[in-house]
């Protein structure tokens, strides 16, 4: 057995046996709304969380069809197999994932030791993904460890902090509801091997509002206006950006919805540029800076475009072979198992 394995296991014996009383947890979001943003530049890490969730539950058979396969570990006498390894993107970090199987042989548990050796760097971001942490276990326990919990849906999210380390673990919730799966991605014209992000699960307030202003969407309109997000650096500039789909009678039409990419300057949310013609889900590229994006509807045949990135504002590129010429490894596939909110 690896020693990699041998911590997984070692942390899920750690977690059982930890003792204190959860305390009330004052959310990180509340703050600074600029400052809400700044943790989340970890694209793929909600992707891989949604899959970590999936991933409970299944035995060695299905496991094999999560994250490309990963590679058995087995027992230390060779005869059965313990669990999984699979490398996986988390927090914008390349870490490994490490399962653990019950007597079943069926998936009981899921381990990453984080970079970082301070679990306080991840909080914000399992924070803006899954609310108030619902456990905060302060008191040490006898190996030292403390660790901050989230629920969600079919699983509990524990964030260990360590002498010198940090991990997540992924285990079943108490009361296990209904069992999560995959996303089911849309856009049959996206090749499946792209790497896809869903998008963001809360309600953005800065957004709404630049929303409703941008296109002048009145009260009785709003209930009937829906938008989702994703949040990433879409020019390269290193700044954080929102890309949003809104959808809805002031904003929709048979050619698709409307899109709207911003940006915080100064501690204010400002849109940078509005599009219209727009359907999910879209690719996002960085050689070039570009969204491509399948246009159909209002009596013209399907196609498919780029919109590069020129002089700080993406324009419809000439290129006939968008496809053809996709560095795939450079692309990222947005709202592909969209998930919209109302104003």
């Amino acid at each position: 057995m690896n020693k990699k394995i041998a911590a997984s296991i070692l942390l899920t014996c750690l977690s059982m046996g930890f003792m204190g009383a959860a305390q009330a947890f004052p959310s990180l979001l509340e703050k600074n709304e600029a400052a809400l943003y700044t943790p989340l530049r970890h694209t793929g890490t909600r992707w891989t969380l949604t899959h970590f969730f999936a991933l409970l539950g299944k035995n060695d058979k299905e496991a094999a069809e999560f994250f490309g396969g990963g590679t058995p570990t087995d027992s230390a006498d060779g005869t059965f197999t313990i669990g999984r390894t699979y490398p996986v993107r988390l927090f914008g970090e390349n870490r490994e994932a490490g399962t653990l199987y019950d007597r079943d042989g069926k998936v009981q548990s899921i381990t990453v030791q984080l970079e970082d050796p301070r679990a306080a760097a991840y909080e914000p971001v399992l924070t803006w993904y899954y609310g108030a942490p619902t456990k905060v276990q302060s008191v040490p326990s006898e190996a030292g460890a403390t660790y901050t919990e989230w629920t969600h849906e079919n699983a509990r999210i524990r964030l260990y902090q360590m002498y010198g380390l940090s991990a997540l673990e992924v285990t079943p919730s108490e009361k296990r509801g209904h069992t999560v799966t995959p996303p089911l991605w849309g856009g049959k014209w996206i090749p499946e091997d792209i790497r896809r992000i869903t998008s963001g699960m809360k309600k953005f307030p800065p957004l709404e509002r630049a929303i409703i202003k941008t296109y002048g969407i009145d009260e009785a309109e709003r209930k009937d206006t829906r938008y989702a997000y994703e949040i990433l650096d879409l020019d390269g500039d290193g700044g954080l950006d929102v890309l949003a789909i809104v959808s809805g009678p002031y904003t929709s039409g048979t050619g698709g919805d409307s899109a709207l990419w911003g940006t915080f300057r100064n501690g204010t949310f400002e849109v940078k540029q509005t599009f219209t013609l727009m359907r999910t889900p879209l690719i996002v590229t960085a050689d070039p800076t570009s969204l491509i994006v399948r246009r159909s509807g209002g009596g013209a045949p399907s196609k498919i475009v780029r919109l590069d990135l020129k002089d700080g504002k993406f324009a419809e590129s000439q290129d006939e072979n968008v496809m053809k010429n996709l560095k795939k490894d450079k692309a990222v596939v947005l709202f592909d198992g969209v998930r919209e909110m109302r104003l």
